[in-house]
């Protein structure tokens, strides 16, 4: 912007929306809508009826829950990405996404609905077919929870810090060693790419 007594210059974001882009509002959102960025869809569930392969799901702000979704396992097909709009203030609790092949989720985190140690975590479980090998990318995923993350055969990961703090993927977590941060069966593989598993001090931490 430029006048006669001089100028400024502001920067800003512009997202570029694709047609298989759905959004999505747990507060502001309505499942009777089209899952547009004017009209988001209130839930992940019903975000992902029909959603085609390849599709991006942005969720605003928020923790997405049992009672939110009306559903406790969510199946995400092949091929969907999830995304906080802003990396690390979107909480899944008590919910489980089941994946259904590859996915990417990014920004997101995993919590409690309710007071610690109340196991009301939201968690991601996943097995490839016997003749495909399915790939989940984590990019900035945080979680304090036991379990949040189970892998069966034929199921590869790779997890990056992204943006979280200090790329710290959980804090504090550990139980008397009795509990897992994860858990791989088979041959499913998971690949740490940098970042930080801060334990207690008092029990493993994956």
């Amino acid at each position: 912007a430029t006048n006669a007594v001089g100028s400024v210059t502001r920067t800003t974001a512009v997202a570029i929306v694709s047609a298989a882009d759905r959004f999505v509002d747990n507060v502001n959102g309505s499942d009777s809508n089209p899952c547009t960025q004017a009209l988001p869809c209130k839930s992940i569930f019903q975000s992902l009826t029909g959603a085609p392969a390849g599709s991006t799901l942005a969720l605003a702000d928020g923790t997405y829950t049992q009672a939110s979704e009306g559903h406790f396992t969510i199946g995400v097909p092949d091929g969907v990405t999830l995304t906080a709009m802003h990396p690390g203030a979107v909480t899944l609790a008590d919910v489980d996404l089941f994946l259904h092949g590859s996915a990417t989720l990014d920004g997101v985190a995993f919590g409690m609905s309710g007071p610690p140690g109340s196991n009301t975590c939201g968690s991601i479980s996943a097995s490839g077919s016997p003749t495909t090998t399915y790939t989940v990318t984590l990019n900035g995923v945080f979680s304090n929870c036991r379990n949040w993350l189970g892998l069966g055969p034929n199921m590869k990961a790779v997890m990056t810090p992204g943006a979280l703090p200090g790329g710290i993927y959980t804090t504090g977590f550990g139980n008397g060693g009795v509990a897992q941060w994860i858990s791989l069966f088979g041959n499913a593989e998971l690949l740490i790419q940098g970042g930080v598993l801060e334990g207690n001090g008092t029990g493993s931490a994956y």
